[in-house]
């Protein structure tokens, strides 16, 4: 029965200081962007590659937000994997979740379209991560689906109807992989405890 391919990314994103030293930040006024940036970035620089991956997104909004798309960029250019690795490449040698490591590639995609809607290499990019997300497997799946969506958006907002219907195909496969998986997890919480039945004596002759 698969268990998740990583630690639990937001366990690690709740106990992490410099996400928690980041968000306090967050509440200063927009003067104060550059501490934001520099906290995520450098301050996150020797965590968990899931809390940089993370931190990295949460820096490149902010920045985005400001109307420095170029910034933000280079922002998620400096926190992704190096080398890069595909999703599940990355689950097994580093125990990096495939959805933070997911929306970290598709941040800078969507990044890239910003700046050049035309980009017809970020297109091709987000519609590898589309399939490498439909090789994933449960429960991993249960997070893909968001990324998926997004990416289905965007390629037939850049006319790829092609390549769109291509991984609407794919997704219904793993929508029902991941509805066989629920139901069998469903069935498995559902079911008593087995109880062993004490040894019986020998019968008396």
């Amino acid at each position: 029965f698969p268990l998740p391919s990583a630690p639990n990314a937001t366990l690690q994103q709740q106990i992490s200081l410099c996400l928690a030293r980041a968000h306090h930040l967050e509440r200063a006024p927009p003067e104060w962007l550059e501490a934001i940036v520099h906290e995520y970035v450098e301050g996150c620089r020797s965590e968990e590659p899931s809390v940089r991956l993370y931190a990295g997104k949460q820096a490149a909004h902010h920045l985005v937000g400001a109307q420095r798309p170029v910034e933000a960029l280079a922002v998620l250019e400096a926190t992704a994997l190096h080398p890069p690795m595909p999703l599940r490449e990355a689950a097994g040698a580093l125990a990096v979740s495939p959805f933070e490591l997911a929306t970290h590639r598709l941040a800078a995609v969507e990044i890239r379209l910003l700046l050049d809607p035309a980009d017809a290499r970020a297109l091709s990019d987000a519609e590898a991560l589309g399939r490498e997300l439909t090789d994933l497997d449960a429960p991993d799946l249960g997070a893909a689906g968001v990324p998926m969506n997004q990416i289905r958006r965007l390629l037939q907002r850049a006319g790829r109807e092609q390549e769109a219907d291509a991984l609407d195909t794919r997704f219904s496969r793993v929508d029902r992989r991941y509805g066989a998986y629920r139901q069998v997890l469903a069935r498995l919480l559902a079911a008593p405890p087995r109880t062993e039945e004490p040894p019986r004596g020998k019968p008396r002759g």
